[in-house]
Formats: C-alpha cells, sequence, structure tokens
C-alpha cells in the first residue's frame, strides 16, 4: 500500500526448537515458497534453511518423528468420538506448527502457517551447503483426518451443522465468518432442514457440500476457517496496487479470463482479497475511480478484482521476493480500498 516504504527484507521461521533468521541478507539464507488458492484443500508452503547447526537439524527431525509417532496414536484409538479426534488433532497440530513471517523491516507479517509434514536434509554435492527443507499444509491434518458419522433430526438449521463440521476438524472459524455467512447467505442460519441432515465421512466434504449449498466458498487461512461469497471478495478492506509503485508487472483479460500480476512481497494478498490494480493515467484520462479515487485505467473493471490464487515466493540471497497472482472482476461490489498516503504524496496528489 502507498505509504509504507519496503526496505529491509527480512524473515522468520519458527518452528519448535528452530528458530531461523535473516535481514537484509545477513545470517542463514532462507528460500520459501507459498501457495495459496480459493479452495477448500489447504495451502502448500515449502522452506528451505541453508546451513543450520547439526544440533538444530537433528533437534528438528526428532522432533518431528516424535509428534508423528503421536498423529498415529490419535488416527488409531478406536471409538474416540469426532469432537475429542477433532480436539487431539488440533492440539497436535499446534505443536507441529511452522510459522513463516517474511516482509519488511524488523518485524516482518506471518504469510504463512501450516502443520509440518515432511522434514528433509539434503548435502548438496560439489558446495558446503547443507539445506534442510520443511514441507506444511495450512490445517492439511485436520483437512484430511477430520471425519464425521452424525445424523441430525428434522428441524435442524445448517448453522448448527456447519459448526458440528467445523468441531470434527478441530478448526476455529475466523472472527468475520459467521458475520460472512449471515449477511451473504441468511438462510443458512434459520433455514430448518425438513427431513433433517446426514453427514458421514470426511468433514472437510461435507462442509465442501454444505458451502456449496449456500453459494459460499471456504478455506484454510493460518489455521482458521474463512468463509466468501462465491465469486465475490472478503469483506477486508481491498489492497490497492499501482504501477510504477507496489505493482512490478501484470497482464490484462482477455475476454473475461484473469489478470494476472507480480507485485512486491505482500503478506495481506489472499485469495479471496478484493483487489484494484491501476495503471498509470494517460495525459487525457480525467476520468476518477469512485472507488479508489484515482485517475487511471482499473484493471479488470472500475469494480474491482477479486483474487483466486497467490504464490509467494522469496529468497534472502538471490533476487526473488515477490507475490504473483491471479484475479477475475469480481461478481459483487467489494470494498474501498484502504490507502495510506505520506505528507508528500498527499502534496502531490492535490497539485
Amino acid at each position: 500500500m502507498l505509504g509504507i516504504r519496503q526496505y529491509k527484507r527480512s524473515i522468520r521461521v519458527v518452528f519448535g526448537p528452530l528458530l531461523a533468521e535473516c535481514i537484509e541478507g545477513e545470517g542463514l539464507r532462507i528460500a520459501f515458497e507459498v501457495t495459496r488458492t480459493s479452495r477448500s484443500d489447504p495451502d502448500q508452503g515449502t522452506i528451505q534453511i541453508f546451513n543450520l547447526s547439526a544440533s538444530t537439524r537433528n533437534a528438528v527431525l526428532s522432533a518431528f518423528d516424535g509428534l508423528q509417532t503421536s498423529r498415529r496414536v490419535i488416527l488409531n484409538t478406536p471409538l474416540m468420538p469426532d469432537a475429542a479426534r477433532g480436539a487431539a488433532l488440533a492440539a497436535l497440530e499446534a505443536s507441529m506448527m511452522v510459522r513463516v513471517f517474511a516482509g519488511y523491516g524488523k518485524v516482518p507479517a506471518q504469510i504463512f502457517q501450516g502443520n509440518l509434514v515432511g522434514v528433509t536434509r539434503e548435502d548438496r554435492s560439489g558446495s558446503t551447503d547443507f539445506v534442510t527443507t520443511l514441507k506444511a499444509g495450512d490445517g492439511l491434518m485436520a483437512y484430511r483426518e477430520g471425519y464425521v458419522n452424525q445424523a441430525f433430526g428434522p428441524g435442524v438449521t445448517m448453522e448448527t451443522v456447519r459448526q458440528v463440521l467445523q468441531l470434527s476438524m478441530g478448526l476455529a472459524e475466523s472472527a468475520d465468518a459467521a458475520a460472512t455467512v449471515a449477511v451473504v447467505a441468511p438462510q443458512a442460519v434459520v433455514t430448518a432442514a425438513a427431513n433433517g441432515f446426514m453427514a458421514a465421512g470426511k468433514a472437510s466434504k461435507a462442509l465442501d457440500d454444505l458451502a456449496e449449498m449456500y453459494g459460499l466458498q471456504w478455506t484454510i487461512r493460518d489455521g482458521q476457517i474463512h468463509y466468501v461469497p462465491r465469486g465475490a471478495a472478503s469483506i477486508d478492506f481491498s489492497l490497492l496496487f499501482q504501477e510504477g509503485t507496489d505493482l512490478l508487472a501484470y497482464t490484462s483479460p482477455e475476454g473475461g479470463g484473469d489478470v494476472r500480476g507480480t507485485v512486491l512481497l505482500n503478506a495481506n494478498l489472499f485469495p479471496g482479497r478484493g483487489i484494484f490494480v491501476v495503471k498509470f493515467p494517460r495525459p487525457l484520462d480525467l476520468a476518477v475511480n469512485p472507488l479508489t479515487t484515482l485517475r487511471g485505467e482499473h484493471v479488470g473493471g472500475t469494480n474491482g478484482l477479486r483474487c483466486d490464487s497467490v504464490r509467494h515466493v522469496g529468497d534472502t540471497h538471490g533476487q526473488a521476493w515477490h507475490s504473483e497472482f491471479t484475479a477475475r472482476a469480481a461478481s459483487m461490489a467489494i470494498a474501498s480500498p484502504l490507502i495510506e498516503f505520506t505528507a508528500a504524496e498527499v502534496a502531490a496528489l492535490a497539485s
């Protein structure tokens, strides 16, 4: 966003005994790739850390092996109630969590969190590098292992079913989830199922079906369930990317297709979020978009875009430090962007 100067690339990775940091190329080399989509299946992250000490590498591998053993115990415990299994998985997932904070300055923003699903160590031939690779999925264990087997009697509301399914996965919903569902799909809260409802099998699949019924999409982001209207944007303030500042490259849509863009690394960019992509105004382009209050061509339409997917990429000792996104024109009106200007920029805009 305007007004936020992006200096001093920084990253911090936290997992159990592991704390790896790097600021402006000083310290351990850390590379990462995080892929987020608007689908319900979990987002994926891969983190590579170069030349960890032997004691730290061994501690990470030992901790991961122990947690995998605990996971098998939970899954093989017979007759465990769905909600109890969900709670046990949530606790285990928290202990297997890897968090990546990446951005600029001394306090980088969290760009990804997920439960660890793989740890490997590679000794690269021809070099002195020892590369530890962490693979993680955001809520992956809950998504894969949460099961439900429950019959709901006639008159149950879909809101009740939704809460049960979330508990079966051991996942909490975001702070705005209930508000989003109530505003976008009020019938999901009050409409009773005349013939009841049967949920059996994977809780994530049942939640897919339930969300589809009410025109919603759900995703797992940072270990919480988020809802967004299908084809529309979330209720968060939109992001604004301008050519020549944070917008590095873009491709305009053809025939209603995707807008593709690359921007400076931005942890606030995620699927479902509204964005505006603004090109420099031509000399005779005097039109002002009332949502952004800016002159210039608004790529994809004046009402904004809905982010469909994003890929965050970074390497503290390389060139990569950006976010690549795909987006489409939003099917519903989206929130105005939150724009922050410095005093100099305000003066420049007023001139």
